[in-house]
């Protein structure tokens, strides 16, 4: 995920400095065909990665046009950088929530299964409800001991538990007011780049629409991996549940109840509690910009 997008950013970087080169080329052989024309644009031949306020102008001529032209590919690539690779580092984080939350789910689930030297007496005890009569003391103290490690291993599961929900809550301290920013950010950017894509040149038509697929990718990895994470917790329940407690004592008993009505909240990473992420909100984003580009589309024919 990581590679792809990274990939999918450093084909939208080489696009935008690219575009406008092979661009300069084709405005070179349509001077060429035309000599002394002077009705000819002033910036034909003069193409830049983007659009950018100069004061005086942007400049057309040698060598304020190369220097011009090497500063916007410089701030193109310390853009690249200062995106690309906070999202995937934060992305990286909530990846790494979702782990711990999957190894949450393998030790609920192995909590009370006894020894395999004990399983066969435990399930014929319990199928055909015998009892066992006249343990020995040694015998006793064992199962004692059994069931002090079973329950010391649920208290080591929700200590666990309660560690992720800490992390889960100093991390969207931190990331919330900036995933808020990121998604609002990318709607607009989604549905103003969609309007450049009907308006512009058939040239740059390659650009804009890879720029266009790192928005939609850069939306999709928080809202997917976030989703992760809320699926895992909302399953926890299940794990719990399969931990073998009928074969416990009165005391592991109460306790799971208690850990079980706590996992009934999910933990879910948020948006300045805007948002949840999640796949749905992916959705719900895409429809807004969506919604955004119809209204501008419409401005735009009538004022045509």
């Amino acid at each position: 995920m990581f590679t792809s997008f990274m990939g999918i950013g450093g084909v939208t970087l080489v696009s935008f400095i690219t575009g406008p080169l092979v661009q300069n080329g084709r405005d070179r052989q349509l001077i060429a065909s035309a000599p002394g024309n002077a009705t000819l644009e002033r910036h034909l031949g003069h193409n830049y990665p983007m659009l950018m306020w100069w004061f005086g102008g942007l400049p057309v001529s040698s060598p304020g046009y190369e220097a011009a032209y090497l500063i916007m590919c410089y701030w193109l690539v310390l853009m690249y950088i200062c995106t690309n690779v906070p999202d995937a580092y934060y992305v990286g984080l909530i990846n790494y929530i979702s782990a711990q939350l999957r190894l949450l789910h393998v030790a609920l689930r192995q909590i009370a299964h006894p020894d395999p030297d004990d399983t066969l007496a435990e399930k014929l005890a319990h199928t055909y409800q015998l009892a066992v009569k006249g343990g020995s003391p040694h015998k006793d103290g064992a199962q004692d001991a059994s069931r002090d490690s079973v329950y010391a291993r649920l208290v080591e599961c929700i200590r666990f538990h309660q560690e992720i929900i800490k992390c889960v809550d100093e991390m969207e301290s931190l990331l919330s007011l900036t995933v808020l920013i990121q998604f609002f950010t990318s709607t607009l950017v989604i549905c103003l780049t969609a309007i450049t894509v009907i308006n512009t040149e058939a040239a740059y038509l390659p650009t804009y629409a890879a720029y266009l697929a790192t928005m939609f990718y850069q939306l999709f990895i928080y809202c997917w991996y976030g989703g992760e994470v809320y699926l895992e917790s909302e399953s926890l329940q299940f794990s719990a549940y399969s931990c073998n407690w009928p074969y416990t004592d009165a005391r592991f008993r109460k306790t799971l109840k208690i850990c079980l009505a706590r996992m009934q909240r999910p933990i879910s990473l948020t948006a300045c509690k805007f948002y949840k992420l999640s796949r749905e909100t992916f959705l719900l984003l895409l429809n807004g910009s969506y919604s955004y580009f119809t209204l501008l589309l419409q401005m735009n024919q009538k004022n045509d």
